[in-house]
């Protein structure tokens, strides 16, 4: 994925977040009104079912969880989707640039949003992110993610 902007005002664009959401719904695997089928990674704990994930007001990690009011606690930025079906999930980041990790069990659907801390007048800039479709577990992903987690994608 990659999202390019470009600042065509008069301003300095300040701290712009974005939503991107990944709609799971026509995926029927992926698919289950339910927050319990998304993982995020929190500091201690490892991959925890997003409802779960301690809300603490101390921050924990560097990624929010939800609303953007919230404490960062996630430590890895990226959300994952299990299948209920076969030992898969889905995931999707925007690496660096991500900002918070949001589920929505009514829509069903999954985010990593990302955000920019600047864009200066008459500057265009892009960030990077992916959404992997992988076979097999938690922990099978956790092992073969590991140079692709590690990858920025700031073009800042």
């Amino acid at each position: 994925m990659e999202i390019w902007i470009k600042n065509d005002s008069d301003a300095v664009l300040e701290d712009v977040k974005l939503q991107t959401c990944l709609f799971l719904r026509p995926i029927k695997e992926f698919a289950p009104y339910t927050s319990e089928n998304k993982l995020v990674h929190v500091p201690g704990e490892g991959w925890a079912p997003y409802p779960q994930a301690p809300r603490e007001k101390t921050p924990m990690g560097s990624y929010r969880l939800g609303c953007r009011g919230v404490p960062p606690i996630a430590d890895v930025p990226v959300i994952i989707t299990v299948s209920s079906r076969a030992e898969r999930l889905v995931a999707s980041t925007w690496f660096t640039d991500t900002y918070s990790l949001v589920t929505n069990p009514q829509h069903p659907c999954m985010h990593a949003d990302p955000a920019i801390d600047r864009i200066h007048v008459g500057e265009e800039t892009s960030i990077r992110g992916e959404v992997w479709f992988f076979e097999g577990g938690i922990d099978d992903f956790t092992e073969a993610s590991e140079a692709w987690l590690c990858q920025t994608s700031s073009n800042r």
